[in-house]
Parts: structure tokens; C-alpha cells; sequence
């Protein structure tokens, strides 16, 4: 069954998608201006149709207030990973995160970004109520949709117990929780789950967790919430420092 079409841009976000072997890349816009830039980076890399066009006619492709850097593809999406398969190849020392409903596009492709700079194994999401592979989201995570695998899952609490199952020990993260991010000492297997800004991780998801921990604020200490996609980064470092 054929895939769904998006339209991926920017520099970073186009060249690692043209050089990734699991995608089907359908059309390859590069402007005029651009060739010099991006020609040396696609170097043995697949080029089927491209083109060679004026910036105007990339920012039809891609949207007039898409910052596209002179570059789109048109592809289909990825397909996506069962959990299960994911976690046969995983390495001994191992980070999971579990999105709850995070829905915004651009905390999503965030997360991704920090997963590809700290080493995450893999994202797992919802089958509802989780935002789709977008322009967007490739935009934001810079290249590293094409590298974290990205797994959905109909509940997410099926996806905390298979996760347990395999060793990992999972932690939800809220900002009321007594227990600090900082003052854990991590095991080699751990999932983080993280919520919405609005609803935060379920009580469900909550109770199903090994403990829920929060990150301690050093300024006012009534003030509880970051952005998500800011938590996931410092959650991530902590779990790699303690290594």
C-alpha cells in the first residue's frame, strides 16, 4: 500500500531525508542560487527528479511562510516500527521516551532533536491523538526523524508494561512529584514519559509507572512548568551524565 505524500524542507531536514535509504523519494527541488550548497552535500546520494527551479517557485511547494533554505522534497512518509522489533536490537544501555498526548508539531520534531543529540533509542506514541509525520516536525527535529525510530502503539499503557517487561524501568515525569530527576541514581534500561503542557502525563499512565519524578526549579520554587520538549532535553542529559 502506498504511503502518504509530505513535503520536507530546510537544509538540514531535506538532505538527511534525500540520504536516508528507507525513504521513497519522489521529487527533489533545489533553487537555482542554492546548487553550489547543496550539490556537494547530496554527493553519491539517490537524486531521482530533481530540479532546478527559482526560490519562488520552492515556496509555492513548501508554503509562503516555510523557511525552506532553497531546498523541498516530496516524499512518502515512513513507515512505522512495532515496539517489539524495535527493542530486539537495542544495546544494553537503553532510553525510551513515551509521548501522552504532546500534539504540538513543534515540541515533537524538538523531542526528536534532542533524542538524535542524546542517544535515544526510540519515541513511541499513540496511534490516536499523536501528530503525524508533517513538514513540520521534520522542520523542527533537523534530520533526526530520519534516524530515531518513531513507534505507535493503540495504548500506551500496553506500551509501559512491554517496555518493563524488557528491563526498562519507566519514570513519568510531573512537576508535583516529591522525588527529583536530579537525585536518582538511573538503571542501564530507562523510558521517560512526558504529557501535554495542558493535562500532563495520566493518572492512569502514572500508576502504571515505576515512580514519577519532577524537575526541581532553582528560582521560584511555585513555579512547576517548562515547555515539554525542554523537560525531555534535561531529562535525557540527566539519564546520559549518570552513566
Amino acid at each position: 500500500m502506498q504511503q502518504e505524500k509530505i513535503v520536507i524542507f530546510g537544509k538540514h531536514a531535506a538532505v538527511a531525508a534525500i540520504k536516508n535509504p528507507e525513504r521513497n523519494i519522489l521529487s527533489i527541488f533545489i533553487a537555482r542560487e542554492k546548487k553550489a550548497v547543496y550539490l556537494p552535500l547530496l554527493e553519491r546520494s539517490r537524486l531521482p527528479n530533481i530540479s532546478f527551479c527559482e526560490n519562488t517557485e520552492i515556496t509555492k511547494i513548501c508554503g509562503r511562510d516555510a523557511l525552506h533554505q532553497g531546498i523541498a522534497v516530496i516524499t512518502e512518509k515512513l513507515s512505522q516500527p512495532e515496539l517489539r522489533n524495535v527493542l530486539k536490537s537495542i544495546r544494553k544501555r537503553s532510553l525510551i521516551m513515551i509521548l501522552d498526548g504532546i500534539t504540538d508539531p513543534f515540541n515533537v520534531g524538538n523531542i526528536l532533536r534532542s533524542s538524535k543529540a542524546f542517544g535515544v533509542d526510540a519515541i513511541v506514541v499513540k496511534e490516536r491523538h499523536s501528530p503525524s509525520e508533517t513538514s513540520v516536525i521534520a522542520k523542527a527535529a533537523s534530520g533526526a526523524l530520519e534516524s530515531i525510530p518513531v513507534c505507535t502503539i493503540a495504548n500506551l499503557t500496553n506500551a509501559i508494561k512491554i517496555l518493563q517487561e524488557n528491563g526498562y524501568f519507566c519514570y513519568a515525569l510531573d512537576g508535583g512529584a516529591s522525588s527529583k530527576l536530579t537525585e536518582i541514581g538511573f538503571p542501564d534500561k530507562v523510558a521517560f514519559i512526558l504529557g501535554s503542557e495542558g493535562k500532563g502525563v495520566s493518572h492512569l499512565l502514572k500508576n502504571r509507572c515505576d515512580q514519577t519524578l519532577s524537575i526541581p526549579m532553582y528560582t521560584d520554587k511555585n513555579f512547576d512548568s517548562i515547555n515539554v520538549s525542554n523537560a525531555a532535553a534535561i531529562a535525557m542529559f540527566q539519564f546520559c551524565s549518570s552513566e
